[in-house]
């Protein structure tokens, strides 16, 4: 009786005794199954002769097959990487786009002026307080923060442009600072720069480069303007930003009335 006690308190012991927990970490790749085991997991098959598959079309199967087979060569092929698996962003791609947002981006536009020179000059000096030469611009350093701080805000306040932010850490001496208020920004989109361009008489007579769209009034002197297909169509702008640029066309006689236009 007293055995039978001993081999049940063990036996619970055992039941009882708390396992450790085993993390398994692997990495699969995939396997691309042979036509007959695709053919059998479509239909649910083990024997090709089934009278089922027989009405499987066969060039369909053949092609997701080597479909799969080209994804099982390609993961074999990165099989120590797993990134490679997908097609992540790089960090240089977002860099070469952001430097590729062109007239995206939000600046003010900004001419320098012709008498920049002096300006220039004459402001850094009362920010300095010494006399700046302008054949040694490179030689006047900005490593102080307060010595830089005190010539951009002077600088800006000057010629109402402010020096961005994504720029500051090239401003090291007074050349680039110089270069930078010496540089035009155009907050044209490219289409409204060949328009410009076309306006001036820099681009070729058989380039037309048309800014707004040609509305349809009824009353202009092109043949294409006095003629409409629509008759009694109303033209009416729904839109609450085109409102003010473009206006709606009112006929002038309704389709809902017998007589007939002009």
């Amino acid at each position: 009786m007293a055995s039978k006690q001993v081999l049940a308190s063990v036996l619970s012991r055992q039941l009882l005794k708390p396992k450790y927990l085993q993390l398994y970490s692997y990495k699969s790749k995939y396997t691309a199954p042979t036509i007959k085991q695709a053919i059998s997991q479509k239909y649910n098959v083990r024997d090709i002769n089934s009278p089922q598959v027989k009405k499987v079309d066969l060039p369909k199967f053949e092609v997701e097959v080597m479909k799969k087979k080209n994804r099982e060569q390609a993961e074999a092929e990165n099989e120590e990487d797993l990134f490679a698996f997908r097609d992540l962003t790089t960090l240089e791609s977002q860099m070469q786009s952001l430097k590729t947002k062109g007239f995206l981006r939000s600046y003010r536009s900004y001419d320098p002026p012709r008498d920049l020179a002096p300006r220039f000059l004459s402001c850094v000096s009362r920010a300095l307080g010494k006399e700046v030469d302008e054949t040694r611009l490179d030689e006047v350093e900005l490593k102080d923060k307060d010595t830089k701080f005190k010539v951009l805000v002077a600088l800006s306040k000057e010629f109402s442009h402010t020096v961005h932010s994504s720029r500051l850490h090239l401003m090291t001496s007074l050349a680039p600072v110089y270069h930078f208020y010496q540089s035009p920004i155009s907050t044209l989109t490219p289409y409204d720069q060949l328009h410009e361009d076309s306006q001036d008489g820099l681009l070729p007579d058989n380039l037309v480069i048309q800014l707004d769209p040609v509305r349809f009034t009824g009353k202009g002197d092109s043949p294409m303007d006095q003629v409409s297909a629509w008759p009694r169509r109303d033209t009416v702008v729904t839109r609450i930003n085109t409102r003010e640029k473009f206006k709606g066309n009112k006929k002038e006689f309704s389709r809902y009335q017998k007589e007939d236009y002009k």
